[in-house]
């Protein structure tokens, strides 16, 4: 497994990351997104996606911007992966 692309458990975090985004607009729902989102990060091989959900997790219920840091580097983290051209 190449670990600069998406495995499948990095897939299936970054799916479930991108169908919840929007919808992530309290505390409450950015932990349950970030639950939702480390149910597959940590099985991931995919580089630094793990450590990425960690992250989206610690920020869940800190502040608005600790949040937008934190789901911006895992967003990116999928894209880069995913081999899709921004």
């Amino acid at each position: 497994m190449d670990p600069s692309k998406l495995d499948q458990a990095g897939r299936f975090a970054c799916e479930d990351f991108g169908t919840g985004y929007e919808s992530a607009q309290t505390g409450q729902a950015r932990v349950e997104l970030a639950n939702t989102v480390n149910e597959w990060a940590p099985k991931s091989q995919t580089t630094g996606l793990a450590e990425a959900g960690k992250a989206l997790g610690n920020a869940a219920d800190l502040t608005p911007g600790a949040w937008q840091l934190a789901a911006d580097s895992f967003a990116q983290i999928c894209l880069d992966a995913s081999g899709v051209e921004q």
